[in-house]
C-alpha cells in the first residue's frame, strides 16, 4: 500500500469517526431498516475474503435473526471488526449470531492471542494499536465500532474467545 493511500485510508477513516460525534445535536434520525443478521454477515464475509485465500471464516448460528439498524453501519461494524480478526488473530475466525429475547448478539472470535483485560479499554479508543506487527490500519476500527453501536442503543464488549483469541461481541 503506498504512502499516498495510507494518508487517504487514515483521512477517510477520521472523516468516519468525526461524523459520528456524539455531541452532534443537529444529526437527521438514524435511517434504519429491519436487517436479517446471519445473512447480513455471511454477505460480508464473503465480501472481505474474496481476495484473501487464507482467511478461513466461518458464520454459525441463529438463521433468521433480525435487528432494526442502519445497514450501512451495521455492515461497517462487521467489516471492521472481520478485518481487526484477520489481521491481528487471524486467518482462523468464527462469526456467531444468537438470538435472545431482547437482542441479538454477534460474536467475532479469532484465534489470535487475545487481548489483555486491562487493555480492553483502550483498544476502543481512536488510534490505539496494541500490536507492534506491521500491518494495515489507522488505529480507528473498533472506535468507529464502538460509536455504531452508541448510535444504535447498543453495546461492544471484549472477552476472551473460548477456545483462545479474541471474542468481540456486539
Amino acid at each position: 500500500i503506498s504512502d499516498l493511500q495510507q494518508v487517504d485510508k487514515l483521512f477517510e477513516e477520521l472523516l468516519t469517526y468525526v461524523a459520528f460525534d456524539e455531541f452532534d445535536y443537529e444529526r437527521p434520525k438514524l435511517q434504519s431498516t429491519t436487517i436479517e443478521v446471519t445473512a447480513a454477515v455471511s454477505r460480508i464475509v464473503a465480501e472481505v475474503t474474496a481476495t484473501d485465500e487464507s482467511a478461513l471464516v466461518e458464520v454459525k448460528g441463529a438463521p433468521g435473526a433480525q435487528i432494526v439498524a442502519n445497514l450501512q453501519l451495521f455492515d461497517r461494524a462487521i467489516t471492521n471488526l472481520l478485518l481487526n480478526a484477520l489481521a491481528y488473530g487471524g486467518p482462523r475466525v468464527t462469526i456467531f449470531v444468537r438470538e435472545f429475547t431482547e437482542e441479538c448478539v454477534v460474536d467475532v472470535q479469532d484465534s489470535g492471542p487475545g487481548i489483555p483485560e486491562l487493555d480492553r479499554p483502550k483498544v476502543i479508543k481512536p488510534f490505539v494499536r496494541l500490536s507492534k506487527k506491521k500491518t494495515p490500519g489507522t488505529g480507528l476500527g473498533l472506535a468507529i465500532v464502538s460509536r455504531i453501536m452508541k448510535l444504535h442503543a447498543g453495546r461492544l464488549h471484549i472477552l476472551n474467545a473460548p477456545s483462545g483469541g479474541a471474542s468481540i461481541q456486539l
